[in-house]
């Protein structure tokens, strides 16, 4: 499948996850693969199938914890514990990633690893995208940006 129908994939799967999941509609959309400012969630998980790959996605604290409290239902974003704002975020990188390659290969069965995640202090270095050329997707909102990533694995 050619890059820009990947990119429009993740495009189109990322959007809908977070408007009707999470509730939430980017200000703007770009291919930026600049990293959001501050503390950061990263989340990833690998891919078995044709073709195999990695999926993955950095988005700012502040709204990940915004994502998070929206999706389960909690009216205080502060209130959540770390980890419960990365499961979520584990989550949505779970489904994005399914809803990519169920889109682009529906005949095509793949094996998704559980999604990783870890939380990245403002002055830590964030996930590497720059292997290989992946298709990134950036979703700026008012309360900070979310950058997500696919990637196919080269044929060895």
């Amino acid at each position: 499948m050619i890059d820009g129908a990947v990119h429009d994939l993740l495009l189109e799967s990322a959007q809908k996850a977070l408007e009707t999941m999470f509730f939430a509609s980017p200000d703007t959309v770009s291919t930026e693969p600049r990293r959001p400012a501050g503390e950061l969630i990263a989340a990833s998980l690998t891919f078995r199938g044709t073709p195999p790959g990695r999926f993955g996605l950095i988005v700012s604290d502040l709204f990940a914890r915004t994502l998070a409290a929206n999706f389960i239902g909690c009216d205080d974003p502060a209130s959540l514990l770390p980890a419960q704002v990365a499961g979520v975020m584990g989550e949505l990188a779970n489904m994005m990633c399914g809803a990519v390659l169920s889109e682009m290969e529906s005949d095509v069965n793949f094996d998704l690893s559980a999604p990783e995640s870890i939380h990245v202090g403002a002055d830590e270095p964030g996930p590497d995208f720059s292997a290989g050329s992946p298709s990134i997707c950036r979703f700026e909102f008012s309360e900070g940006a979310l950058v997500s990533f696919l990637m196919f694995k080269e044929p060895v």
